[in-house]
């Protein structure tokens, strides 16, 4: 999220203390670095924990909120506000530093703890997932040169689309042009893109939150890097002016240009349809919801982590896949109740019965079958990946067991082991990645194709596939 330069504010426990209140203390509210740092040169409003008060009474060590009515006029609101330490000076005073959630600021005045009622944000990359502009050139038919730049401004709401509209939300894209005045040095446009959240049933401002990241990340999940959010607005209930939000929203790596010319799945490839695929992303089980999260933080967040830790979560982002829509029994039970009774009734000594049933799995599939029948269910997808099936859930099998466990003595760890499991993990998020838009409702050929029209992660693709042609009869530890 960009960085905020709000001016100095007066800050106090209500909006009432800090507009009217004498002992109300000045400081300046902004988001720095991805930071939220409140600074009071001069007085303090909080208690330090593990500061001890004596003869006078302690000021409190957070609060939910602290208000502010800044020099230019806005009205700001800290959320879950806390000391992060004051430095005393005497003779002098107080300098306090308070950190925060979020940043609430708005030109009225509002209530933070009301219910929230619109959102609009802009995100990286959300324009040129869009693809659609209201500006545009006119060329020379001879020469092919610019002869002019037009911006439909009559018709500039035609080229809006609502994306999603249901029982609970509607959701649409919008565009938002700043154009400068011409003068003698030229001028110049800016276009962006808004997408707008009109709330049909009020949520409260962290049921907002979880809203927006979620549709956060299903832009990221089609951009192939990660939306982030750049600018936030929310309307409260009882508030007419929309206030902005400012908060320490996760980043990502930056888009390079080549990201933006190899974009998986932009508007135009599903049109009318993604409605449905952004409702079916947003009501995911408890399944499918981790497993996506953690495949699109795996892919576009700033993570700095051994390959080892690395290829963990990717695994675990799999295994959460192979539970979706899998019956998790291994046999109907009562044909299990049948063995286990047949078991007890054969074995009459107590303490062999009871290491027998110690050691019993229970009526669960285990992990290797799961994948196995997680292969055979989505084929047609897995089949253009892998060729080898087997070579595959024998190796991810073996690494699964030695990175999850911990038991490094089974595994080789030289140079040539941790490239094959640098290319395996790719795998597993390769697979991941195709199979989530499987779940969501996409047809496999069209899903292939899309890939292989765009060039998304073909050389990782290339990669994957070359690992299981080349040693069908191999293992990672060979």
């Amino acid at each position: 999220m960009d960085d905020t330069h709000y001016a100095a504010a007066n800050w106090g426990f209500t909006w009432d203390e800090a507009i009217n209140d004498q002992n109300s203390i000045q400081g300046s509210a902004n988001l720095v670095d991805n930071s939220l740092l409140l600074d009071l040169p001069f007085g303090r409003l909080l208690g330090d924990p593990g500061v001890l008060v004596v003869g006078r009474e302690a000021k409190p060590t957070e609060t939910d909120y602290l208000f502010g009515f800044s020099q230019d006029g806005y009205y700001l609101a800290l959320k879950d506000a806390y000391s992060l330490g004051t430095t005393t000076h005497i003779p002098g005073g107080d300098n306090q530093k308070i950190g925060g959630t979020f940043l609430l600021v708005s030109r009225s005045e509002f209530n933070p703890e009301s219910k929230v009622s619109e959102i609009q944000l802009r995100a990286t990359g959300l324009r040129e997932w869009f693809a659609s502009s209201p500006v545009g050139m006119q060329l020379d038919p001879e020469t092919g040169k610019v002869r002019a730049i037009t911006y439909d401004l009559e018709n500039e709401k035609s080229y809006n689309r609502v994306i999603l509209d249901d029982d609970a939300n509607r959701i649409e894209i919008s565009h938002h042009t700043t154009t400068e005045g011409l003068t003698c040095a030229g001028s110049s446009m800016n276009h962006d893109c808004v997408l707008s959240v009109s709330l049909k049933h009020h949520l409260s401002f962290q049921e907002a939150v979880d809203i927006i990241n979620d549709i956060a990340r299903f832009l990221s999940f089609c951009l192939g890097f990660m939306a982030e959010i750049k600018d936030l607005k929310l309307r409260f209930s009882e508030c007419e002016s929309l206030a902005f939000c400012h908060g320490p929203f996760l980043r990502g790596l930056p888009p390079k240009t080549q990201d933006f010319t190899v974009i998986p799945f932009k508007y135009s490839f599903f049109e009318s349809s993604v409605g449905e695929y952004l409702n079916a992303w947003l009501s995911a089980d408890t399944g499918l919801r981790s497993a996506k999260d953690m495949i699109v933080s795996l892919m576009t967040y700033r993570w700095d982590m051994p390959i080892d830790l690395h290829f963990v979560a990717a695994s675990q982002a799999l295994e959460a896949l192979t539970r979706v829509n899998n019956d998790p029994l291994s046999l109907p039970e009562d044909e299990y109740d049948r063995y286990v009774k047949i078991i007890k009734d054969s074995v009459t000594d107590k303490a062999t019965l009871k290491w027998i049933s110690e050691r019993m799995p229970g009526n669960f599939k285990g992990q290797s079958r799961r994948l196995r029948e997680f292969c055979d269910e989505y084929s047609t997808y897995v089949n253009w990946i892998i060729g080898d099936r087997k070579a595959f859930v024998d190796n991810h099998m073996w690494l699964r067991n030695g990175y999850t466990h911990r038991d490094t003595q089974s595994i080789k760890a030289d140079d040539r082991h941790y490239e094959k499991l640098y290319w395996h993990t790719e795998c597993l998020l390769m697979l991941s990645y195709g199979v989530i838009w499987l779940i969501l409702g996409m047809d496999a050929s069209r899903l292939i194709s899309q890939l292989d029209k765009t060039g998304f992660c073909n050389f990782k693709i290339h990669k994957i596939k070359k690992l299981y042609e080349a040693q069908a009869e191999e293992c990672l530890d060979c």
